[in-house]
């Protein structure tokens, strides 16, 4: 009999909106992953609209009874900053489909996400510490509040941690050939961007710069650092959408499955219109997240330049947010000094990826989250 694969820990930190909704499908079914549970923060919404939709989702996915835990309302040090431009009020607006939750499903209802930010956070690292050293990945695809909080009360973590691996930053420069920064905003001002919120800032860290900085500094785990540079040559084109449908095995799965193709497809259709509305890419928005999930659980996908290792710095000029995005000031933005290759606590930031095999494994999770909803016999949608 043939041994079951060794499967990865990971705890998901999402803020979800449209593109982490692919990030929880990786984390939930990709052969190698073993999902421990996911938390929740601010960013692309408030956090009471990612954490209803981190639950919509796991629900749409087959994974309804995931471990969920309501992480920070707001940065370390400043107020909260979100993205209705690309998201919506809600973080998932455009997404019909979403399933409606009672209100014993909706973890905003529940006493225990009425606890202290600690308590919630230190339920996190009780996860985390349960599992063998050198284990367990903690994936980011939001601002990372809550990765800052876990890291301060619980300062071993980071060595019992096999990995951080962040959606976020940006570099610039040519660092990849991706098309970078709001074309649009670009053409307004006549500067030179290639930050997706500022010329020089990617969204996550500016939100919430002086956690990532805390993050990135730490010297106790290596990190993955899968930036716009990256993300951005993933884009959804629309070869991509008609393959999240995939037409031609509609009958298979059941209607429920059908259903949640039909879900997902409406996530990219919504992102395609905000990307193109907003910073003037057309051919498909870059799908972020699920990058951050895979670079931890493939590296083998994805090109790191032979194994260059960088520490990342965050600057920090100014308090709040400068909504005239001035571009002198460079608060958010991520600055790699290259470093040793064999410097266990550097980051990783990869420059490229396997598109194929990325997508033929986001087309795999989704056929399997399709039988699982067919086993379970899960009535999402009304017919």
């Amino acid at each position: 009999m043939a041994a079951t694969p060794k499967r990865t820990p990971i705890w998901l930190d999402c803020d979800t909106g449209h593109d982490d909704a692919y990030a929880l499908l990786l984390a939930a079914h990709h052969p190698s992953a073993h999902l421990l549970g996911v938390s929740t923060t601010h960013g692309n919404a408030p956090v009471h609209h990612t954490t209803r939709n981190t639950r919509a989702v796991l629900h749409a996915i087959a994974r309804p009874d995931t471990l969920l835990i309501r992480g920070a309302d707001r940065p370390l040090s400043r107020a909260p900053l979100f993205a209705p431009d690309y998201h919506g009020e809600s973080g998932l607006d455009g997404v019909a489909l979403l399933p409606n939750l009672p209100r014993q499903d909706d973890e905003n209802e529940h006493p225990s996400q009425l606890e202290p930010l600690e308590v919630r956070i230190d339920g996190i690292a009780q996860v985390l510490f349960a599992q063998a050293p050198r284990s367990t990945w903690l994936v980011a695809t939001g601002p990372l509040t809550n990765v800052a909080h876990l890291l301060q009360r619980h300062p071993q973590l980071a060595g019992h941690l096999a990995g951080i691996s962040v959606m976020g930053g940006v570099v610039g420069g040519g660092f990849t050939d991706a098309p970078l920064g709001n074309l649009l905003d670009q053409a307004v001002t006549g500067v030179s961007w290639f930050g997706n919120w500022t010329p020089v800032a990617e969204f996550n860290i500016l939100v919430d710069p002086e956690a990532a900085n805390a993050v990135f500094a730490n010297q106790n785990v290596g990190k993955v650092m899968a930036g716009l540079d990256l993300t951005h040559l993933c884009r959804a084109v629309v070869d991509v959408r008609e393959m999240i449908l995939r037409r031609e095995a509609r009958s298979v799965a059941g209607e429920q499955g059908v259903k949640l193709r039909e879900m997902m497809h409406q996530v990219m259709v919504f992102f395609a219109a905000s990307y193109a509305t907003h910073s003037g890419i057309a051919d498909g928005p870059p799908l972020h997240d699920p990058l951050a999930v895979m670079a931890a659980l493939e590296p083998g996908m994805f090109e790191d330049g032979n194994g260059e290792r960088w520490n990342v710095g965050v600057v920090i000029e100014r308090e709040g947010y400068d909504k005239s995005k001035d571009p002198t000031n460079r608060t958010g933005q991520t600055v790699l000094t290259p470093t040793n290759s064999d410097d266990n606590s550097a980051t990783r930031v990869p420059r490229g990826v396997d598109l194929d095999a990325f997508w033929s494994r986001v087309d795999e999770c989704l056929s399997k989250a399709e039988r699982e909803l067919l086993v379970r016999g899960t009535n999402l949608w009304t017919t």
